[in-house]
């Protein structure tokens, strides 16, 4: 975990709890906002889908690789108004995505979500021609950089 943190360490809280019962204890100590949204392969509604909308004071949940989250978590989820999200797998062959993965993939849609309108990347429902001026605008920029080292190779005097 700690090569993981790389230089980060120092804007971040780690806490470890001894189990679900001592989290659980925590999270209940909290005052409001908070929300618990859980990932499990087994839900019904998806973890970015339009109708689900991430909130500021959410505390995400993702089990382990082998067997997810036990049904004592989801059903305190659900129980104290949190909501458990399905990421997709393909059944067959593949079981589980990986915990890094899955978590990646979650806080990242909750970070576009919380913060959207502040980076290119916009939600579904927007005015797709603004994506499309945004991207020309990036091609504009690369065309720049790339006539300035074009001009920096020809002028090169190590030729």
């Amino acid at each position: 975990m700690k090569r993981a943190g790389l230089d980060y360490w120092p804007h971040v809280c780690v806490k470890i709890y001894d189990g679900w019962g001592e989290f659980r204890s925590f999270y209940e100590s909290l005052s409001e906002p908070k929300r618990l949204i859980a990932f499990s392969a087994r839900a019904d509604i998806y973890y970015g889908a339009p109708e689900f909308q991430y909130q500021s004071g959410d505390w995400l949940l993702f089990g382990s690789e082998t067997s997810g989250l036990s049904d004592e978590v989801t059903d305190f989820v659900r129980q104290t108004q949190g909501k458990v999200v399905k990421l997709p797998i393909r059944d067959g062959f593949v079981r589980s995505v990986n915990l890094a993965v899955a978590a990646g993939v979650g806080i990242f849609e909750a970070i576009r979500q919380l913060d959207e309108g502040a980076h290119i990347v916009h939600s579904r429902d927007r005015d797709p021609i603004t994506a499309a001026a945004a991207l020309e605008q990036g091609r504009k920029r690369m065309k720049t950089i790339l006539s300035a080292e074009e001009k920096l190779a020809r002028d090169d005097p190590m030729k």
